[in-house]
């Protein structure tokens, strides 16, 4: 098993090139990881969506044929090249099947025309989109006051380095709250559930 809580898509990349490791190997590992503490166990509701497993293993294959094939070796398409990346649930995905809820019940079963331009971005450069993360609904636009990382498609985002969650009494951006509108992106990545988790700026 991999140190998923402490590796960065550097040093997996490093892994990628100079060992047997595949994508299908560590997209496995960050699957397992994401099922064992997102909803389970550490109950960190990082996580809304997840493609299937088929889908994200035949991605990881397609970068791995890639790597081995490839005459620049061992760049790829670069650093980017089979690393497994969450991204914030505002951004459009429907070429991987799964809704852009914005963490709001209003948006649950849309779908958009065509995937958002750092999506297209990310995929050219050969990241695997593993997940979508839970934020604070809407971006932190719904209303004033709201706990940070809370969305009605997500639940509470919880910090996996404060016991007990967040406080009843928590202030919107309090210590025990995973602060910020991209707090399943934050948390995502310290519960190494994945290397990389692009936030956005609302």
């Amino acid at each position: 098993m991999l140190p998923l809580l402490r590796l960065t898509a550097s040093e997996l990349q490093h892994l990628l090139t100079t060992t047997s490791l595949t994508s299908q190997d560590i997209t496995l590992q960050y699957l397992s990881q994401i099922a064992a503490h997102n909803h389970a166990c550490a109950c960190l509701n990082a996580i809304i969506s997840v493609p299937s497993q088929t889908q994200l293993l035949a991605r990881a294959q397609l970068l791995d044929d890639e790597r081995c094939q490839s005459a620049s070796r061992p760049v790829g398409r670069g650093p980017l090249h089979g690393i497994p990346v969450a991204v914030k649930d505002q951004s459009c995905t429907p070429s991987l099947g799964m809704d852009t809820t914005c963490g709001s019940f209003l948006l649950k079963g849309q779908q958009a025309i065509e995937d958002a331009v750092a999506i297209q971005k990310l995929q050219d450069a050969g990241a695997i989109i593993l997940a979508k993360d839970n934020l604070t609904e809407l971006g932190h636009k719904k209303g004033v006051k709201l706990t940070s990382g809370w969305s009605a498609v997500g639940g509470q985002t919880q910090s996996p380095y404060v016991r007990g969650g967040v406080r009843s009494d928590a202030m919107p951006l309090g210590h025990s709250t995973p602060a910020g509108s991209s707090s399943g992106s934050a948390v995502a990545v310290a519960a190494g559930f994945c290397p990389v988790a692009p936030g956005t700026e609302s």
